[in-house]
């Protein structure tokens, strides 16, 4: 395809991919085009040389990975433990709303939270329900402009019968569940219940779990930022086991 065998505005004579691979995974695809000395690649010795310097890059570019996750977690550490001073013990629902609020913001660049308590957990599934807590958003208008409190006590109760949407979902599998906004068609998203999904944001839903079963779910938007192999783009990514830990 003349769009994609472009190079340097030459169009390509002769080309050869070899993914890289690390447990068993694709990590890396790496594409030469236009050998020099020969007209065509040999599939098995330049395959070769490919591969080698494949294994050799992944290695560096783990190490720098390794490094700058590890710098991005120990801030991470950081902030839960001024979280902590600042919010704990949480006496209110407004505490604990906020708290949620500003953890999520201060760990994952998240734009958005909202906390839905499972009703009814005696109860065959079936017949549960969700219970969505929010602040008040005229009192946030006002915390914004700087009138009236410093901070809203004024906390919205949402009740919803039935286990319904990616609320819902989570509740009933106890699995975690992340859809960008491309994804949200094929989603079991319920408008009704669910955060509304803006265009570059992908929306992570999380149970919270006890001895009892699912006590909650926290879902929270996050920027759709492009991956990126080193750099910790700062936003939440559900198969970071750090990023877990540091949730749970």
């Amino acid at each position: 395809h003349r769009t994609v065998d472009a190079v340097g505005g030459r169009l390509a004579r002769s080309c050869l991919c070899v993914p890289v691979l690390i447990k068993s995974q694709c990590k890396v695809v790496l594409q030469a085009m236009n050998k020099l000395t020969e007209p065509d690649f040999d599939t098995e010795n330049d395959a070769r040389m490919l591969r080698l310097l494949g294994r050799v890059s992944m290695e560096a570019l783990q190490v720098c990975q390794k490094n700058t996750t590890q710098s991005a977690f120990a801030k991470r550490k950081d902030s839960l433990l001024q979280l902590f001073n600042d919010f704990v013990p949480c006496q209110t629902p407004v505490q604990l709303l906020h708290a949620l609020e500003t953890g999520l913001r201060e760990l994952f660049n998240v734009t958005t939270a909202a906390l839905h308590v499972v009703k009814g957990r005696t109860r065959p599934v079936e017949h549960r329900g969700t219970m969505l807590l929010q602040v008040d958003s005229a009192h946030k208008r006002l915390k914004a402009s700087g009138v009236g409190r410093r901070r809203s006590t004024i906390v919205q109760r949402v009740e919803t019968d039935g286990l319904r949407g990616i609320v819902g979902a989570a509740a009933k599998s106890l699995q975690n569940f992340s859809f960008s906004n491309l994804q949200k068609e094929g989603s079991p998203h319920d408008s009704e219940v669910d955060l509304d999904m803006p265009e570059r944001t992908v929306l992570h839903t999380v149970p919270l779990i006890d001895s009892g079963g699912c006590s909650a779910v926290c879902q929270f938007l996050c920027p759709d930022l492009e991956r990126t192999i080193v750099v910790d783009d700062g936003t939440f990514h559900p198969d970071n086991m750090q990023h877990m830990r540091l949730l749970s």
